[in-house]
């Protein structure tokens, strides 16, 4: 009996005891912070349990001002965790909290300028670029209201700017950023900054054939170089310099800076070398011995760099740059060593790696299509997840499951329909680049191929002066009709310069032929009106395998005319052939199976720009018993 009474006396004891930990407890949650408590609180360490707490004071009171500066933090968390969704999630609650204050105070309006900075890299990490152009432009004007906050962000947000604008493929408007960063004092008195900045604008400068300053910039990035203890960043650079020498066949120069490239590199090497660096050092390595006509190790040398180049399994744009130049490079001495055919082999294998850089950017970008489509999705589901948000505020209070499960449920039903409408319309994509690259096949066929191989192996084999300007000519066609295929638009002068090369190629070294180019007078700028690429040069192969076959004094005129008032470009390609009819009965007398251009998918690519730009896209044939006249009709867009 006693030890039943003293156990119901310790029973008392713990729930007296428990009785006041719930009521201190009930106590300090009661407790409202100051909006001075909120302001001298610092999310130090970024760490999940640092920011409940500072939300747990913030839910204190509905009147504290402090939410920008807590999803700012939480956005900067999932930045580093490489969370992109989570990113936009909490970056779009921080500016939803920012808009729907009246007044902001400046302690919690600084915060915007990085919110969105961090919004503006996870688009950019989904590929989202026209997103993240029109978030960075809004950072650029918060920064203007607050601009003794962290100045130097503004050139990282410049640089975020210039890097959109490259992956969109619009180069002078990144240059015109890399500029204005130029001209940030704050960024560029950090010798590395500087020297990377400089750079970059010497390779915008180089794409965009501005060549007058590139020499300048690459100059000033070097000065800089020079002040940091990076040696393989300054070899490289010595590197470039003297790249653009020799691209403008000043050798002496260019034999000087990669001299001063090696010696460093020689000097500085290490085991954790870059490799890139290495293999571009190698190659300058071997040109340096190609001049000493020290050809054989020249040879061995470009052989181990392209060789080394041929075990990445991904080619990208430096790679690409690398193998380029080096095969340049081995060309030159095989032809050095009159070694015609391994100096052929050299251009097919480049060739080659040139079609797999491209295969690969179009994988890319039809995984970019995927992504894009899916990101409707994602989108969808990041307004969803704002949603929530307000809703879980409620449920925190009220205690109830029934609205998060009631929105789930609409959100995999809107979720699913969505998802076929997005399936069918990356079906309408597929088709669209499929059909472009079947065109492409058509463009240098193998009949053209073998005619150019066949070619090279007459003039090699008679020891004829013209062989390397053969090989050299049916090189730089093939770089340009791979440059020009990956091309949506291209400008009338690049597509002019083709068929001009295509035709010199034919008309000089194949078949025996005359031809003209005429171009409207008075016309736009034909750097300014942009065409879809390759429609021209299949009716003008057709005019050479099959109108100029059997006949001599042939003649093939070209006539370019400007419709400004529907923006449509009218070529003509006219020749002096035997014409289709004749064509036909020869071709039937012969037994030839050889098949023309399949005109149903010209047809089908021009429908497809037809509808994309609302403008009349066709071509119509008229032939009599000799010559046969192709008017061909292309929308144009302008660039001004």
């Amino acid at each position: 009996m006693r030890n039943l009474t003293e156990i119901k006396k310790m029973d008392y004891k713990i729930i007296f005891i428990l009785l006041i930990l719930i009521i201190s407890t009930a106590h300090a949650q009661d407790k409202v912070y100051s909006q001075e408590d909120i302001i001298n609180f610092e999310i130090l360490p970024n760490t999940i349990g640092k920011q409940e707490e500072y939300k747990k004071m913030l839910q204190t009171d509905t009147s504290l001002i402090g939410w920008v500066y807590y999803y700012t933090k939480k956005s900067y968390y999932h930045l580093a965790e490489q969370q992109d969704d989570s990113v936009l999630h909490y970056s779009a609650l921080g500016i939803q909290k920012y808009n729907e204050m009246q007044e902001v105070p400046d302690y919690e309006a600084k915060h915007l300028k990085n919110i969105l900075i961090y919004r503006s890299y996870a688009l950019n990490h989904q590929k989202k670029y026209k997103e993240s152009l029109s978030v960075l432009l809004r950072a650029l004007d918060e920064s203007k209201k607050l601009p003794k906050y962290q100045p130097k962000s503004n050139a990282y947000i410049l640089a975020m700017l210039a890097s959109n604008h490259i992956k969109m493929g619009n180069k002078k408007r990144a240059l015109k950023y890399r500029l204005e960063i130029a001209k940030d004092s704050l960024f560029m008195s950090t010798p590395t900054n500087a020297a990377s900045c400089y750079n970059r604008i010497a390779l915008l400068l180089k794409e965009t054939q501005q060549k007058d300053s590139v020499l300048y910039y690459y100059k000033r990035s070097l000065q800089k170089r020079l002040l940091t203890n990076d040696s393989l960043i300054i070899a490289g650079t010595y590197g470039n310099i003297g790249d653009y020498f020799r691209k403008e066949q000043l050798e002496d120069s260019a034999i000087y800076y990669f001299e001063k490239a090696k010696s460093i590199y020689d000097i500085n090497l290490k085991k954790d070398a870059r490799f890139h660096t290495h293999l571009f050092i190698t190659s300058y390595n071997g040109y340096l011995l190609l001049k000493k006509n020290e050809t054989k190790e020249a040879i061995k040398t470009f052989t181990k760099v392209l060789d080394s180049t041929a075990t990445f399994s991904k080619i990208d744009i430096e790679i690409k740059r690398l193998n380029t130049m080096t095969s340049e490079f081995l060309r030159e001495a095989y032809i050095k060593n009159d070694k015609y055919e391994k100096a052929l082999d050299i251009t097919v294998k480049e060739i080659k790696t040139l079609e797999e850089y491209h295969e690969q950017i179009l994988e890319e970008k039809l995984n970019e299509l995927s992504i894009a489509y899916e990101s409707k999705e994602k989108d969808k589901s990041i307004k969803s997840l704002t949603e929530i948000s307000k809703e879980k505020d409620i449920v925190i209070q009220e205690r109830t499951l029934f609205i998060i499960i009631a929105i789930i449920l609409i959100i995999l039903i809107v979720g699913f329909g969505l998802l076929f409408f997005i399936n069918r319309k990356l079906k309408n994509k597929y088709r669209i680049i499929n059909l472009e690259q079947r065109l492409l096949r058509l463009q240098l066929n193998p009949h053209f191929i073998f005619n150019s191989l066949s070619t090279v192996s007459n003039l090699a084999e008679n020891k004829s002066k013209k062989t390397t300007t053969y090989i050299t000519k049916l090189g730089d066609l093939i770089a340009l009709t791979l440059k020009n295929s990956r091309e949506e638009f291209i400008s009338l002068n690049d597509e002019i310069k083709f068929i001009t090369n295509y035709l010199e190629l034919q008309s000089d070294f194949s078949k025996k032929f005359n031809h003209e180019i005429n171009i409207d007078e008075g016309s736009e700028n034909i750097n300014e009106i942009y065409i879809p690429p390759m429609f021209i040069q299949p009716f003008i192969e057709n005019s050479i395998e099959h109108g100029l076959t059997s006949i001599e004094n042939g003649l093939i005129n070209i006539a370019f005319k400007i419709n400004k008032i529907n923006n449509i470009l009218e070529i003509k390609v006219k020749d002096n052939g035997i014409g289709i009819k004749k064509h036909d009965e020869l071709k039937k007398s012969l037994n030839n199976n050889y098949d023309s251009l399949s005109s149903k998918i010209i047809k089908e690519r021009l429908d497809i720009y037809s509808k994309l730009l609302n403008k009349e896209a066709r071509f119509t044939i008229k032939t009599g018993d000799y010559g046969t006249e192709v008017l061909l009709c292309i929308p144009f867009i302008l660039d001004h």
